[in-house]
């Protein structure tokens, strides 16, 4: 899901008219200077970055879902295909509303496209922050906090042992970058594989849930906090049979 559907999600047309009244005065200045000379998609690894280029050497970044080859084929679409008037190559990139609006409005959504769509938008917010030389944060209505906590993964192996429990316990908290959150998957607690079990659970698998996760807390003690993942596993009555167990 892209930056702005996020926030219109959250805040509703009228409230995000007012959480973007900022960007509307800092982006006059600049408009129809600079324009869009090419979207790129450059993977690495399994992951795309979405890559736009300006006619004033400036360049945008944004992450996007799926292979290289995929969003090119998406990227080409947008410039080339049925509605190529739509297309954000020759454009001014600090229109941003209404590249989003052409984007999202006029094609389907719930597609794979969408992932990379979202990846230009990120890109255009990016590229507006350098050509306007603010942080993203301001353009979006301010920044709410200087300082995020983090949170890391909690590793594999037999979640039904004290001892082992105390051993990895003692490895997160000796990682060097000091975090105080793990994330611990609920599929490590039942000894399967992720997203290959069905979506409601038993008393017996409950007890399994319980216990792991009591270790967990007995061995980081409380200074830790314990993320629950699930992965959409869970039906609603498990779900809630997870909850009251853990």
């Amino acid at each position: 899901m892209s930056m702005l559907s996020k926030l219109m999600r959250r805040f509703g047309a009228p409230a995000l008219a007012r959480t973007l009244a900022p960007y509307e005065p800092l982006a006059a200045s600049a408009q129809d200077q600079v324009r869009i000379t090419a979207i790129k998609a450059l993977q690495y690894g399994q992951r795309t970055l979405i890559k736009i280029e300006t006619d004033a050497g400036r360049v945008g970044y944004g992450p996007c879902g799926g292979s290289g080859p995929f969003a090119r084929e998406v990227i080409a679409r947008l410039e080339g295909g049925r509605l190529p008037h739509l297309g954000l190559i020759g454009k001014d990139p600090l229109a941003i509303q209404v590249h989003f609006h052409n984007m999202f409005y006029a094609y389907p959504q719930r597609g794979r496209q969408t992932r990379v769509y979202s990846g230009i938008d990120i890109a255009l917010w990016d590229l507006a922050g350098k050509i306007l030389n603010q942080p993203v944060s301001r353009l979006l209505g301010g920044t709410f906090r200087d300082e995020i906590p983090l949170y890391s993964h909690c590793g594999s192996g037999d979640f039904q042992s004290r001892e082992e429990w105390q051993m990895r316990a003692q490895d997160l908290r000796n990682d060097p970058h000091g975090f105080t959150a793990y994330k611990i998957d609920i599929h490590h607690a039942l000894g399967v594989h992720m997203q290959q079990y069905i979506p409601s659970i038993g008393p017996q698998d409950a007890r399994k849930v319980r216990t792991a996760y009591g270790l967990a807390r007995e061995a980081l003690g409380p200074d830790i906090d314990i993320i629950v993942h699930c992965h959409n596993e869970l039906d609603v009555p498990s779900a809630i049979r997870v909850a009251k167990a853990i």
